[in-house]
C-alpha cells in the first residue's frame, strides 16, 4: 500500500469518526426535541459509521500497516428544526460520498486494485444511505409542519 493511499485512508477514517459524532449529536437535539424515533434512526447512523472506521482500520492492519486512531472535531449541537437536521444528514452523506469517491480514484489512479474492490462495498453502501435520506428530506419537506405526520414519521423511524 502506497504512502499516498494509507495517508488518504487515514482521511478517511477520520471523517467516518467525524460523521458519526454529527449523527450522534443530531440524534441528541432529537431526543431534547421530543423525537425519539428521528433520535433512534441517528443513532443507528452514527454507530453505522463508527463500523465503517473500523472497517478502514482492520484493512489497513490487515496490509501490515500501522493504524492510527484520529482526534474528531466538535460537532455542531443546535439545529433549527427537524428538517434542518436531515438537510444536514443530506449534506453529510454528500460529503462522505465523494470522499469515498475521491479515495476510490486514488485508489484506480495508482493502480491498487485490492483497496479498489474493498472500495466498491462503500460505494454501493453510499448510494442506499444516499437515496434513504432524500426521501427523509422530501418526506419531512413534504410533510411541513403538519404534527400528525411529522409524529408518523418519528413512529416510524423508532419502528414503533
Amino acid at each position: 500500500m502506497s504512502k499516498t493511499i494509507l495517508k488518504a485512508i487515514d482521511e478517511q477514517i477520520a471523517h467516518e469518526y467525524d460523521a458519526s459524532q454529527t449523527y450522534e449529536a443530531m440524534a441528541c437535539w432529537c431526543e431534547a426535541e421530543h423525537f425519539p424515533g428521528f433520535a433512534k434512526w441517528l443513532r443507528k447512523q452514527s454507530d453505522e459509521e463508527r463500523t465503517h472506521a473500523r472497517m478502514f482500520l482492520d484493512y489497513i492492519l490487515d496490509q501490515n500497516e500501522s493504524a492510527a486512531v484520529p482526534g474528531v472535531k466538535e460537532p455542531a449541537g443546535r439545529f433549527g428544526s427537524l428538517l434542518a437536521v436531515f438537510e444536514g444528514v443530506k449534506a453529510l452523506e454528500a460529503s462522505v460520498t465523494q470522499k469515498i469517491l475521491a479515495l476510490d480514484s486514488l485508489a484506480v489512479n495508482e493502480k491498487d486494485w485490492q483497496t479498489h474492490e474493498r472500495l466498491n462495498w462503500f460505494v454501493k453502501e453510499q448510494v442506499e444511505s444516499e437515496k434513504v435520506v432524500f426521501l427523509l428530506v422530501a418526506r419531512l419537506t413534504r410533510a411541513g409542519l403538519d404534527v400528525a405526520a411529522i409524529e408518523a414519521m418519528d413512529r416510524e423511524m423508532g419502528g414503533d
